[in-house]
């Protein structure tokens, strides 16, 4: 069972906790429940290990935790493998993956880098993420509970509480006798089953992304592979037109023709995607390989092949190869026998003058809409880009015949041959150079640059050294004599270096954008940041603040919060000196008022997309569940807040139900059915309030008249047994 305090808001960063913390007092209540077999409370933050020449140990990028040591292995995955835990604030456990990527051995005295100045530990021990090293590229270093309790948080706090069932009672059980141990506090109760799907959850969106990265690369290789596809079969079933012709004169039909045509696409496809769905699982065995190669060591255990995998592999494999193949295979089964023999079929494709046209149109539609995509700004001029970038891509499918013949004739050239071979000489001599530098300076990452570079200039010098051969001038003739041919077969790599080259440019230009705008608007000369971009203690600032030269410094913090119903990441500055270090344009208001209590500045794009003013009161609610309520003057939302549909829907959507009903803050918030004021809806609302207000009034009139007339101090009730009231 696990225990952790109640969520204040749901954060767009799953690991921005935005929990309160546990006591200890919590913890001795779990313990004593009925059905406890053992309980220990967990505390968690950033720890990352230095090693003996001061580098920090682990790549950037997986998470560098640090936790206390739970004697119970039973409540936690990370399992004792040598020496002993922690006993006293001095000594650590690392795990596996630390001690081997850093050499280190039980005794050694290691420093660690947490959010507060860097101290000295002495390892007394090592662990294993079940039966792996690590959990997936990242680290843990385990503390004493009262020395974790110091760097991550408060003494005599925790994060969560883990709670081992006893023998003879059910999780669920479980669950429900620490919810009425813990009754009124603001906690949540999980089983494990519901904890672990709240872990996965957390990091569900890395994964998801992920897999968005590779099914993009998928679906390019399909759209690729339709292609190369499409042209095989074009080339085959050309082939084989005068086998087609001649059966076709001996009686054969033509639906004859195109059902042999298409079953032979059926068991090519079908054997394809077999073996397409076998190198797929070889691949996966290989990329899991080059994981634990380097560093990013996976849970033991065998890869999981679900029979849907098969199916949908195999099923578009095959689907794919049919639709291919489908287009050839009429064409060349409605070729006429007689033009067949004779062999007077020509390809005209090249000399087509609606081709060309064509493609003029389509260049000079993609040229305007560029330049009108250019000028344009937002979601309107990328997609006018879109349509530039659809409208060029159409015209070099439809130009190609017409160009294919030239640009073979100039590229398998004898003289083209020898510049490729020169080219590719130099590159090779790249590689070579760079795999040696690598191993001059010992950077071993150097070397992967040197294995690429020197394979392709091979490719190249070998292909270049081709040209002028025998095999080199009949390929060069074969590629000219059909154009449509070699237009298709280098349509697909066309298509796919396209939509490669489009990820990288806009990749690209998202990094270049957000690097210009941070160098136009940082004023200072250095920026001090934590390399696990954790943050750090304060104490640096005021180390940096005495150094010489050091004129002025502007401290920086980020925290999330809830603004409104939506969660916000908000930044603190220091008013007094950010202006020095940071310039922030032109500004509306005073921004040294930051300086005074209950006050916010907002960047010009916020302030309108949330159609606030300055000096508009809004309501915060940070991750500590502390909720800064700070009145509004908006009559309508008001109005909204207090009315019974809220307090339903409050009833129906938050975890503790009628116990939160009447709280206008709470965990669903950010999905409550509130439309947008209107100018006439807000005249309304004000009417309405002013009507009220004058009900108001009456009704305490008539209270105080019933009381001192009748002496009813409840006169609802008594005021429904009027018989029962005395009538003078």
């Amino acid at each position: 069972v696990l225990v952790q305090g109640e969520q204040a808001f749901k954060a767009h960063d799953p690991s921005n906790s935005t929990r309160a913390r546990l006591t200890a007092a919590q913890l001795d209540r779990v313990k004593a429940v009925n059905g406890v077999a053992s309980a220990a409370g967990g505390v968690q933050g950033f720890a990352q290990v230095i090693d003996k020449k001061g580098k920090l140990v682990g790549r950037s990028g997986p998470p560098k935790f640090g936790y206390n040591w739970i004697a119970d292995p039973r409540l936690g995955v990370y399992k004792l493998y040598s020496g002993r835990a922690p006993a006293a604030d001095n000594e650590i456990v690392v795990d596996r993956g630390v001690m081997k990527s850093a050499k280190f051995t039980l005794g050694d005295t290691i420093k660690v880098a947490t959010q507060k100045p860097t101290e000295s530990f002495t390892i007394v021990g090592d662990a294993t993420f079940g039966s792996s090293d690590a959990s997936l590229g990242s680290s843990a270093v385990f503390f004493t509970t009262s020395k974790a309790q110091s760097l991550f948080g408060q003494p005599g706090q925790f994060d969560a509480i883990r709670a081992r069932v006893a023998k003879g009672v059910s999780p669920d059980e479980l669950v429900m006798n620490v919810k009425a141990a813990l009754k009124g506090q603001k906690v949540e109760v999980l089983s494990a089953a519901a904890a672990t799907a709240l872990a996965r959850s957390l990091v569900s969106g890395f994964f998801d992304t992920f897999q968005t990265v590779l099914s993009v690369f998928a679906y390019i290789a399909l759209f690729v592979g339709t292609f190369v596809i499409y042209n095989s079969f074009k080339i085959v079933f050309t082939q084989r037109t005068r086998e087609m012709a001649m059966l076709r004169a001996i009686g054969a039909s033509q639906r004859q023709i195109l059902s042999s045509t298409v079953i032979e696409s059926f068991i090519v496809g079908l054997l394809s995607s077999i073996v397409g769905v076998a190198g797929g699982v070889g691949l996966a065995v290989g990329l899991k390989a080059l994981l634990n190669a380097i560093g990013a060591t996976l849970p033991s255990g065998s890869l999981v092949l679900a029979p849907r995998t098969v199916i949908v592999g195999v099923l578009v494999g095959l689907v794919t190869t049919m639709v291919s193949s489908l287009l050839p295979a009429i064409k060349a089964s409605r070729v006429k026998p007689l033009a067949a023999l004779r062999d007077v079929a020509v390809d005209r494709t090249g000399t087509a003058k609606g081709r060309l046209f064509g493609a003029v149109a389509l260049y000079a539609l993609g040229a305007v809409t560029l330049a009108v995509g250019l000028a344009g700004k937002g979601t309107p001029g990328a997609k006018i880009l879109g349509i530039s970038a659809v409208a060029v891509l159409v015209g070099t499918i439809v130009i190609g015949p017409i160009i294919s013949k030239p640009l073979a004739a100039v590229f398998g050239a004898p003289w083209f041959g020898w510049v490729v071979t020169v080219f590719g000489v130099v590159v090779s001599l790249a590689g070579i150079a760079t795999i040696a530098k690598s191993f001059g300076d010992k950077k071993p990452a150097m070397i992967i640059n040197g294995l690429i570079l020197l394979p392709i200039g091979i490719y190249l010098f070998r292909t270049g050294r081709a040209a002028p051969t025998t095999p080199g001038r009949i390929a060069r003739e074969n590629a000219m004599r059909n154009p449509s041919r070699t237009s298709a077969t280098a349509l697909a790599l066309t298509i796919s270096t396209a939509l490669v080259s489009a990820l990288f440019v806009f990749s690209t230009s998202i990094t270049d954008t957000f690097t210009g705008a941070l160098s136009k608007s940082i004023k200072a000369d250095f920026l001090v940041a934590s390399a696990s971009q954790e943050g750090f203690s304060g104490d640096v600032s005021n180390v940096v603040a005495k150094l010489p030269g050091v004129v002025a410094i502007s401290p920086f913090r980020f925290v999330e919060a809830r603004v409104g119903f939506a969660s916000k990441q908000l930044g603190a500055v220091d008013a007094s000196t950010i202006a020095r270090v940071l310039d922030i344009g032109k500004t509306e208001g005073d921004i040294s008022a930051l300086a005074q209590p209950n006050t916010i500045a907002v960047a010009s794009r916020t302030l309108k997309s949330n159609d606030w003013k300055i000096g508009q009161k809004l309501t915060f609610r940070f991750g500590n569940n502390k909720t800064a309520f700070i009145p509004t003057t908006d009559l309508y939302l008001l109005g909204v807040l207090c009315s019974p549909l809220m307090w339903w829907f409050n009833w129906r959507f938050l975890p503790h139900m009628k116990d939160e009903a009447l709280t206008p803050m709470g965990f669903m918030m950010e999905r409550c059915p509130i439309s947008p004021s209107t100018i006439e809806t807000g005249l309304e609302v004000g009417s309405i309030a002013t009507l009220n207000k004058s009900i108001s009034s009456s009704n305490v009139a008539l209270q105080d008249w019933l009381h001192h007339e009748f002496g009813l101090d409840r006169s609802g009730r008594a005021l429904e047994r009027p018989h029962l009231l005395d009538a003078d």
